[in-house]
């Protein structure tokens, strides 16, 4: 599948992020919104945009926007959700990871919005 390595690390992410915000919450698990909003940094810094536009650019009928990404997409998207994970686990606020990675996504990453722009051509 397109997505396994990248679903993981998705996985892997999540359970840091809980951490985390447990240690900063007096033991309270993170809500939903936690998870979401950093899967939507790392789709808004390399693809230009979040899950909920992807889903109107792609058509798609579901919520399992990155089903519909291409192999390279999804690759990068693990890497950058690996890259995530250190950040939060060195202490990083939120405001400073979405500002790392977008730096990121901007010089390694820069190729990635011409996938974007192939995407919207075969959508």
């Amino acid at each position: 599948m397109v997505r396994e390595p990248q679903k993981e690390g998705y996985k892997k992410l999540s359970e840091v992020l809980d951490t985390n915000y447990q240690l900063t919450h007096e033991g309270k698990s993170a809500p939903n919104y936690v998870f979401s909003n950093e899967a939507d940094m790392i789709n808004r810094a390399l693809l230009g945009m979040s899950a909920k536009k992807l889903q109107a650019l792609l058509d798609t009928k579901d919520k399992a926007t990155r089903e519909h990404f291409t192999v390279e997409i999804n690759k990068t998207i693990s890497e950058l959700q690996t890259m995530d994970m250190g950040l939060v686990m060195a202490g990083f606020d939120y405001e400073t990871r979405k500002k790392t990675i977008a730096n990121i996504c901007s010089t390694k990453y820069k190729h990635m919005q011409l996938i974007v722009k192939e995407l919207k051509e075969t959508a």
